[in-house]
């Protein structure tokens, strides 16, 4: 070797070495001024965290910050989150991964879009769900977790959960029934892709960043999806009507933390995070979707003038249901042909949306909304 390629070479494995240390790496990593008499109780903790949302992104601004300064507070400032947000860190769907073998110490990531890596969750993601918000949504998921105690999330250790609540067909032409949607080129992930072709339209795997061009063009006739892609992509400019199909679609997803970090920490400062994720859990995370689900609407009715929310009637939602209703059903035979909880987690499911549907509602009611 030459010794210029030995120099490139060390240089290569001393920044290799530096990533590790500075992001995560299996413990906390900590800075006293021994010096000064410290003691273990003036510790610093500093705990990366990977997020996929930008910085100033609602999700970020709204739950990820807060949550993040609630834990400063609640440990007297020993805790700093080191944040980096927007996939500088790890892309989406390999944040969760990351916590667990420590490329990262804290991390937010979607599980709906790793396909098979958590096949029970997956079940609140299929076609048929009873989830009428994120609200219900996100708590029957983190009861379902509690309860069920799935051998696929014990590799880290869950903070909190979120989910998306209902999703609907954004498209260029009216869909008041099946009948209308029969043909039409309709952007999702993968997952959703048997939904949409039950449903009789053509299923495009698309990311919502080309799904603005790809609608503008005329190459796919609508998006199916969360409300806030409407402002947040800005789909409401290039569709017209939203079909709400709050029985079709669901995202979930998991702040977690590595099992060695957590474990390194003193009892303290874990309660403080647990604290702070038990608030933010319920203050924030839960209403989240549906707020953002609102706002999503209200810019498609304020922003892009014409814009027509379609409400399916009772007929016409049975019949939608009853062409997917096989995707639930095969997928709960498929996990218990694997030896997972398929049908115990498709009745806890459906028993916890009673529950949470009629505390979301009556909360509403109560608020006047």
């Amino acid at each position: 070797m030459s010794r210029k390629a030995l120099c490139i070479a060390i240089a290569v494995l001393f920044a290799i070495a530096m990533l590790l240390s500075g992001c995560g790496g299996g413990s906390a990593q900590t800075s006293t001024d021994q010096g000064n008499g410290a003691t273990d109780n003036d510790k610093i903790y500093k705990l990366t965290f990977a997020g996929f949302f930008a910085a100033n992104s609602p999700w970020h601004t709204t739950v990820f910050q807060p949550w993040a300064e609630e834990i400063e507070k609640n440990t007297n400032g020993r805790v700093i989150i080191e944040d980096y947000p927007g996939s500088a860190l790890l892309p989406i769907g390999k944040i969760y991964d990351g916590t667990v073998i420590g490329t990262v110490d804290m991390g937010f990531d979607s599980l709906s879009l790793v396909d098979g890596r958590f096949p029970v969750c997956d079940l609140l993601s299929k076609p048929g769900h009873p989830m009428k918000s994120g609200e219900c949504a996100s708590r029957v998921f983190q009861d379902m977790i509690d309860t069920l105690q799935l051998a696929e999330l014990q590799d880290a250790v869950i903070l909190f959960t979120m989910a998306s609540g209902p999703g609907n067909f954004h498209t260029d032409k009216p869909v008041r029934k099946l009948e209308d949607l029969a043909g039409m080129e309709i952007r999702c992930i993968g997952a959703d892709a048997p939904c949409v072709t039950a449903l009789g339209a053509k299923p495009v795997s698309m990311s919502h960043a080309d799904s603005y061009d790809a609608l503008q063009k005329g190459i796919i006739n609508g998006s199916l999806g969360h409300n806030d892609i409407l402002p947040a992509w800005h789909i409401a400019e290039v569709t017209d009507y939203t079909t709400i199909t709050p029985f079709l679609y669901n995202s979930t997803f998991t702040l977690t933390i590595n099992p060695d970090v957590w474990n390194s920490l003193p009892a303290d400062i874990q309660e403080g995070i647990k604290k702070a994720s038990e608030k933010i859990f319920e203050e924030r995370s839960v209403h989240f979707m549906d707020e953002e689900a609102v706002k999503g609407i209200e810019y498609a009715l304020q922003e892009a003038s014409g814009h027509e929310i379609i409400y399916l009637s009772e007929e016409e939602e049975a019949r939608w249901k009853e062409k997917v209703a096989f995707i639930l059903d095969d997928y709960v035979e498929e996990l218990n042909q694997k030896g997972l909880p398929g049908t115990e987690a498709k009745e806890l499911m459906f028993e916890l949306a009673e529950k949470y549907n009629k505390l979301h509602e009556e909360r509403l009611a109560k608020e006047g909304k």
